[in-house]
């Protein structure tokens, strides 16, 4: 059995009098992949802005095996620098937030390209990338960081059918090589791959919670 990399426990989070989310509680494994399902208003995007530290929850804990290794998040819009290629967004990233040197970022940079399959694409700026490469290089970015978890808010949404499955076999190596994965959907079908769907339902005057 794989070792759990975070743990979520008893998670709440209110705007004023309206509850968002009551008394949720999460655990993820090494190599684990969960699609957190619910519908617009579920709260998923604000849970995932707790889980990264930009609000504060307002019950409950997370606790990481590991907290030196954190986590990532790939943000629905992507968040590309127009002016940057694949290669420069990915390495801003680790100079930025981790102050690596420019030689050693670059390694990991390419390394986190390669794992995505991009890395014939280092030096092409966004503008000349599909979306769904441009997807594959926030991915880059955010593993680049060696998170304990990727996030993901809503990961397919802007994805044609081909792009989806794509996507898909690039999720599924990273699993193999035992990155975790936390993707949230508005929507009630589960989509795939998915090997761990849990679903957000709303609770009379208490939010949402587990279902």
């Amino acid at each position: 059995m794989s070792a759990v990399v975070l743990s979520l426990t008893g998670a709440r989070k209110a705007f004023g009098a309206d509850e968002l989310f009551t008394d949720l509680s999460l655990t993820l494994a090494q190599g684990e992949h969960l699609c957190l399902l619910g519908p617009s208003g579920a709260g998923k995007s604000s849970l995932l802005r707790c889980l990264m530290g930009l609000e504060a929850l307002d019950e409950g804990t997370l606790t990481l095996a590991d907290p030196t290794a954190g986590l990532g998040l790939v943000f629905q819009d992507f968040r590309l620098f127009p002016h940057l290629d694949a290669l420069g967004n990915v390495t801003l990233a680790l100079r930025a937030a981790q102050g690596l040197g420019a030689r050693e970022a670059e390694v990991r940079a390419r390394d986190a390209l390669a794992q995505v399959g991009l890395e014939a694409f280092a030096h092409k700026k966004p503008r000349a990338l599909s979306g769904g490469q441009q997807q594959r290089v926030a991915i880059a970015r955010a593993l680049a960081l060696r998170p304990a978890v990727l996030l993901f808010d809503e990961p397919t949404s802007a994805l044609d059918p081909e792009r989806t499955a794509s996507l898909g076999a690039v999720l599924r190596a990273l699993t193999a090589r035992g990155v975790a994965l936390w993707r949230c959907f508005g929507r009630v079908s589960s989509p795939r791959p998915c090997p761990r769907p849990v679903f957000l339902a709303p609770r009379p005057r208490q939010g949402f919670g587990l279902s």
